[in-house]
């Protein structure tokens, strides 16, 4: 279910991604895929490693999601 919810955060949100491409400013939307994805990762790696709760994991990844969707408003 948490994948699910992860999955279509992303697709309700592809209205400015795709307004971003086609303005030709992909790079926008790069810049801040790199840098949320910098910053999860080693956050769900930690949580994995610390707690061994793939659950912890999920909502990581949600969040990540939901602030890149954000950012990109």
């Amino acid at each position: 279910m948490l994948n699910l919810i992860n999955t279509s955060i992303s697709y309700f949100f592809t209205d400015k991604s795709t307004l971003l491409f086609v303005h030709q400013k992909k790079y926008v939307e790069t810049s801040i895929r790199a840098a949320v994805s910098l910053a999860a990762t080693p956050d769900q790696i930690t949580a994995l490693f610390l707690t061994r709760n793939y659950l912890i994991y999920l909502y990581i990844a949600i969040g990540a999601a939901v602030i890149q969707n954000a950012a990109m408003r």
